[in-house]
C-alpha cells in the first residue's frame, strides 16, 4: 500500500498539485476582489442615482402663512426642541387632545405655560422663508437626528404641545390665533420631512397629522367663519402641492443609509446579522464571511429591490434587529402609505372646508384610488377615500385609523363627515 501511494504521490506530482492550488487560489482571490469591486461600484452608482432622482422629485418649500420673514427656520426649531427636551414639560398631550375625561385640565394648562417658549420658537421658525440644511444649522440638526428624533420623539411631542395650545386658544375665543398656530405646526412638519432627510420623514408625517387631527376637530365644530376657512383652504392647498412624496423620501433615505454604509461597518457580527427587507431576511452566508463590502453591497441591493417592489409593505416585526445594518434598514423602511394617508386626510379636509365655505366641493384625486368620493345630503357632506386596500366600502369607516397593515386584510374607508 505504501509503495502504491509513493508511486501516486511523487514529489513532482505533489509539487504540481501545490502549484496548481496556489494558482487557483490566487486566481480566485483576484476574481473575488474584482467581483466585490464591481458590486461596490454598482452600489456607489446606485446611491448617486437615487440622490439625483430624489433631488429631481423634490418639491418647493412655500410658507403656509404670509408674509414670511427672511431667514432660516431651523435655528428657531432647534432651540424650541432643545427647550422642550431639557424642560421635561410632561404635558398629557395625547389625553387632552383625545378629550379624555380623566385628564387634569389645570395640570395641562400649567404645563403649557412652561412650554410657552418652545411653542414660541416653533411659531417663529414657521414664519421664516426658508428651512435649510446649511453649516449654520448643521450641528443642531445632527444632534436632533442622533438623539431627539430616534430616542425621545421630541419633534412629535412639540407638535402635540402646540396642538394643545391651539385648542386652549379656541376655548378662549382666539380662533384666528389657533388657526395660525396649527398652520405653523403643519409647516414645522413639512420642514422636518424635507430638511432632516429620510430619517425625519416619518416624524414629519406624524407632526402634520397632529395638525390635521386638530384642524378636523375644529372644522367639525364649526370653529371658523368664512374668512378663516378661506385662509385655511389656501394654506392646505399649498401644503398639498408641496408635500414630499413617499417615493422621493424613501429614495433619499436609502441613499443616506447607503452613504453611511460606505464608511461604516456593522457593530455586531453574528448569525443574527442581516438587512431586513419586508419579510425577507438576508443573513450572512459563507461568501459574506470573506468580505464585509460584499455583505453591505448585497444588503443595499436588497433594500433597493424593496424600494421598487410595487406591492411591498413593511411589517413592524421585521424591523427588529441588533445590528447596524438593521438600524440603517429601519431608516429606509418608513411605513409605506403613511404619507399617502396623511395626504388623503389633507384632501378630505380641503373638500370639507370648501363645503363649509358654501362653495362647490372640489374634485380631488384620491391618493389610494382615482377620485375622492362624496355624498351631499340635508345632513351635510360625507367625503371619503377608499383607503389602503383600494376597495370602496361606500363611505363606511373611521377618520382616524391606527390599524397596521399586517393586522387585517380588510381596511375600511377613510371618512370625514361635516354638517352644513
Amino acid at each position: 500500500m505504501l509503495h502504491l501511494l509513493s508511486r501516486l504521490f511523487t514529489p513532482k506530482k505533489v509539487g504540481i498539485f501545490l502549484c496548481a492550488l496556489v494558482i487557483l487560489s490566487v486566481t480566485f482571490y483576484f476574481w473575488f476582489e474584482w467581483f466585490v469591486s464591481r458590486k461596490w461600484a454598482f452600489m456607489e452608482r446606485s446611491i448617486d442615482g437615487l440622490e439625483q432622482e430624489a433631488r429631481r422629485e423634490a418639491t418647493s418649500r412655500e410658507p403656509l402663512r404670509t408674509p414670511a420673514v427672511a431667514g432660516d427656520a431651523w435655528p428657531f426649531y432647534a432651540a424650541a426642541l432643545k427647550t422642550l427636551q431639557q424642560g421635561r414639560i410632561g404635558v398629557d398631550s395625547e389625553g387632552f387632545l383625545a378629550r379624555t375625561p380623566k385628564v387634569d385640565r389645570q395640570s395641562v394648562l400649567k404645563s403649557l405655560l412652561s412650554a410657552a417658549s418652545a411653542i414660541d420658537g416653533l411659531r417663529e421658525g414657521a414664519r421664516h422663508s426658508d428651512a435649510l440644511r446649511h453649516p449654520a444649522a448643521s450641528d443642531p440638526v445632527r444632534r436632533l437626528e442622533e438623539t431627539s428624533l430616534e430616542e425621545t420623539s421630541v419633534v412629535i411631542e412639540l407638535a402635540r404641545v402646540a396642538a394643545c395650545q391651539a385648542r386652549v386658544l379656541v376655548e378662549e375665543g382666539k380662533s384666528r390665533e389657533a388657526l395660525e398656530l396649527l398652520l405653523d405646526v403643519a409647516q414645522f412638519g413639512r420642514d422636518a420631512m424635507a430638511c432632516l432627510g429620510g430619517r425625519g420623514y416619518y416624524h414629519g408625517i406624524s407632526v402634520i397629522e397632529e395638525a390635521l387631527e386638530e384642524l378636523r376637530d375644529q372644522v367639525v365644530l364649526h370653529t371658523w367663519g368664512p374668512e378663516e376657512l378661506s385662509r385655511l383652504a389656501g394654506a392646505l392647498g399649498v401644503l398639498d402641492r408641496t408635500l414630499p412624496s413617499d417615493d422621493s423620501q424613501r429614495k433619499q433615505a436609502l441613499a443616506e443609509s447607503g452613504r453611511m454604509m460606505l464608511v461604516e461597518d456593522p457593530v455586531v457580527i453574528s448569525t443574527s446579522l442581516g438587512g431586513e427587507i419586508g419579510r425577507r431576511t438576508m443573513g450572512p452566508d459563507w461568501v459574506h464571511l470573506f468580505s464585509m463590502r460584499l455583505y453591505k453591497a448585497d444588503a443595499f441591493e436588497r433594500w433597493r429591490e424593496a424600494l421598487i417592489a410595487p406591492d411591498w409593505e413593511p411589517s413592524w416585526a421585521d424591523h427588529v434587529g441588533s445590528s447596524e445594518l438593521s438600524r440603517l434598514g429601519y431608516a429606509i423602511l418608513v411605513q409605506t402609505g403613511s404619507g399617502l394617508e396623511c395626504r388623503t386626510k389633507l384632501r378630505l379636509l380641503r373638500a370639507a372646508i370648501t363645503f363649509q365655505a358654501g362653495l362647490p366641493v372640489p374634485d380631488l384625486d384620491d391618493p389610494f384610488g382615482s377620485k375622492l368620493k362624496s355624498v351631499l345630503s340635508p345632513e351635510g357632506l360625507k367625503v371619503w377615500s377608499v383607503g389602503r386596500d383600494k376597495v370602496d366600502d361606500g363611505g363606511r369607516g373611521p377618520w382616524k385609523r391606527r390599524q397596521r397593515p399586517e393586522e387585517s386584510v380588510s381596511v375600511p374607508d377613510i371618512v370625514l363627515e361635516v354638517k352644513p
